[in-house]
């Protein structure tokens, strides 16, 4: 039987640690070389979604969000005010009334009469008297009784101080400047005191509204004649005409100084 030596036994030894090393550290390599294949995700597999994913910076907007918020934006108008917007077109400046209308006659600031005056009538009778204000002018109205006849009358432009007819006593008048208004034919003066001339003797333009006019005053009731007086703050252009239904005489002043004609 051989003997194998001490120094050869140890240096199998050492071989045989060396081999179970080698043996060890690729069992090793192995089991670590399995485990990372089981949590290695597979290569075809989506990446996940992250919060700082390009074009995600915002949070998205619903549809009913969206219109939401429009409602609400500052350039909508507030369903809630108490005041509409106002939508009314602003009206057109109505033109200046220019008195008397240019190429119209009537107006003047001469003696007027109807045709054939005096042709004295003794079937009028004055009923009423009413002044008012109009654009460009204020008006006197001597009304009659729907049986009067053709009013005969004239109208002029006072001289000086105006009287009473027949006293000739100075009529108690406001005023600067004044006109007569005369009607012949008047039928007050036989009738009845009951069915004589019942309407006002003094007419105020303040209460009327009127520019120009101050006042009116009857200044003469005698031998079937009328007589009125008007005052006014200056004498303009004024027209004189008659109307039926029921029988009128009109007068129209002009209000403005520059109309006169």
């Amino acid at each position: 039987m051989s003997r194998i030596s001490p120094t050869r036994c140890r240096t199998k030894a050492r071989r045989g640690l060396a081999h179970l090393g080698l043996v060890l550290a690729v069992l090793s390599l192995v089991a670590s070389s399995c485990g990372g294949k089981e949590n290695a995700s597979p290569a075809d597999a989506e990446p996940e979604a992250t919060e700082d994913a390009a074009g995600d910076d915002e949070p998205t907007t619903t549809d009913e969000e969206a219109s939401t918020d429009a409602s609400e934006s500052p350039d909508s108008p507030d369903p809630d005010q108490d005041e509409d917007p106002d939508t009314t077109a602003a009206p057109d400046e109505e033109p200046p009334v220019v008195c008397p209308p240019e190429g119209d006659n009537s107006w003047g600031t001469s003696f007027t009469a109807s045709t054939g005056w005096p042709a004295a009538s003794t079937e009028t009778v004055l009923a009423n008297t009413a002044i008012g204000a109009h654009d460009g002018y204020d008006r006197f109205v001597l009304t009659f009784g729907e049986d009067t006849g053709p009013l005969d009358w004239a109208v002029w432009v006072v001289d000086g101080q105006p009287v009473q007819d027949p006293s000739g006593l100075d009529l108690d008048i406001e005023g600067s400047e004044f006109l007569i208004v005369v009607v012949a034919g008047v039928a007050a003066y036989f009738l009845e005191p009951e069915d004589q001339y019942a309407g006002p003797r003094q007419l105020d333009g303040v209460d009327a509204g009127t520019s120009n006019l101050v006042q009116a005053v009857l200044s003469g009731d005698f031998e079937a004649q009328v007589d009125w007086h008007i005052g006014y703050d200056q004498i303009n252009a004024f027209r004189v005409f008659a109307l039926e239904s029921p029988p009128r005489l009109v007068v129209d002043m002009c209000v403005e100084d520059n109309a006169a004609g």
